[in-house]
């Protein structure tokens, strides 16, 4: 019995229309859906008054549409990129794992003696699902980062309604910014580790996983622009 996977792949010409059509309406619905969401997100981006979120996700699209010609041109570029031929040496450098398949004989008889593809029809198929990985990874990275940041904002609002109270009015007037050096503010920005380099961005990186604005933060620089 003949393996079915073994069998030659058919072309375009040969599968049928209504398999070609239902791939297509699919593609264009799922396209249409995520224009659509994006441009609803933009609306209410505008109505809240969010410019620079706004201005940060025409970024977002701007990337895809950039990664989507790219992917175009590979798709393109597949067969003249597959017949460049370059010698085993080259191919055979720089690889980041030992080769666990080997090129088809057809193929090999296409390829000068001694040479191989540049890069083979499969790479280059395995070059667009990386592509499309790295922008789904991207567009997940900016949705947890907004959100991350969102999160940590909402403390600020709190902060800043402690700030209309009589007792906070009444215990910290225009001028004590000023004396800020003597305060906790000083102790937590200015201690031994910012005398380095290396010390202060070490302890910045691992301060912005925890507490890297703290309410001690968000009154005295507050106060200090108020006096500005």
């Amino acid at each position: 019995m003949a393996d079915p996977f073994k069998e030659k792949e058919k072309s375009l010409e040969e599968t049928a229309t209504w398999a070609v059509a239902v791939v297509c309406f699919v593609l264009i619905v799922i396209s249409l859906f995520i224009e659509r969401l994006i441009h609803k997100i933009g609306t209410w981006l505008k109505q809240k008054h969010k410019g620079s979120l706004y201005e940060a996700l025409e970024k977002v699209k701007a990337e895809l549409l950039l990664l989507g010609f790219i992917s175009l041109l590979l798709t393109v570029a597949q067969t003249p990129i597959s017949k460049i031929c370059i010698p085993k040496s080259a191919a055979s450098s720089m690889r980041p794992c030992s080769p666990t398949k080997k090129f088809s004989h057809q193929r090999l008889q296409r390829m000068p003696k001694g040479e191989v593809p540049f890069v083979s029809a499969y790479g280059i198929h395995q070059l667009h699902i990386f592509i499309f990985v790295l922008a789904v990874v991207h567009v997940i990275y900016c949705i947890v980062t907004y959100a991350l940041g969102k999160s940590k904002i909402s403390k600020w609002k709190q902060w800043e309604d402690d700030t209309k109270t009589v007792v906070y009015k009444f215990s910290n007037d225009q001028d004590w910014f000023r004396l800020a050096k003597d305060t906790s503010f000083r102790r937590r920005h200015l201690s031994s580790w910012s005398n380095t380099n290396v010390t202060l961005w070490t302890v910045c990186f691992f301060r912005q996983f925890f507490g890297s604005v703290t309410e001690v933060d968000y009154k005295t620089l507050r106060l200090g622009f108020i006096a500005v």
